[in-house]
């Protein structure tokens, strides 16, 4: 899918899915949290929906990015086969790339995206935990002081990490998540 269209309609298409799906699934994201850190359960929407604008600009962003960069691959995979090079290509087939080039595609797209969705998802599960507002998140991680927001149990001091080390944290698995993720979302369905 993504292949034949436009970058822009690849962005266009990912944006929407990602307004959609982001104010649908948030509150089972809270929900989730809430149970994993032992916080009350709540049906309260300025609670269930805290992160929100963080989370949706994450989705906004990775969805956009995963879908870009799947069309991408996946126009240069097709003009490899045009030509008759790669492995991964149907020399056989004008314009059209292997099932095995368009899962390649997908999850080059989902890790490479990943790199955005990382530090993002950390700034929503900060204000999640700790119900702070977004600016306030932000410094917190600039100054390398996640643990220390307002309302965590057992403050902890990171010294010596400082903001790029505490974005990236957890980034291995994250690379590992979108690309299955995405790999089966733009490269096994239709």
């Amino acid at each position: 899918m993504s292949g034949h269209l436009t970058d822009g309609q690849n962005i266009a298409i990912a944006t929407a899915s990602a307004v959609a799906t982001t104010l649908t699934l948030q509150p089972t994201l809270y929900l989730k949290t809430a149970a994993a850190h032992g916080l009350p359960f709540t049906l309260n929407p300025a609670v269930v929906y805290r992160g929100t604008t963080v989370n949706l600009a994450n989705e906004v962003l990775m969805m956009g990015t995963q879908f870009l960069l799947t069309g991408i691959a996946k126009r240069a995979f097709a003009e490899r086969a045009q030509s008759g090079e790669g492995a991964l290509c149907d020399a056989g087939q004008p314009s059209r790339s292997t099932a095995a080039a368009t899962v390649a595609s997908a999850m080059g797209g989902g890790a490479l995206a990943a790199f955005a969705a990382c530090p993002a998802e950390l700034v929503m599960i900060q204000q999640q935990l700790h119900g702070t507002p977004l600016l306030a998140t932000l410094v917190a991680i600039v100054r390398g002081n996640v643990h220390n927001l307002p309302g965590h149990r057992a403050p902890v001091t990171v010294a010596g990490r400082f903001a790029p080390q505490l974005l990236f944290r957890g980034l291995g698995p994250t690379i590992m998540r979108d690309a299955g993720y995405v790999g089966g979302m733009l490269g096994v369905t239709p």
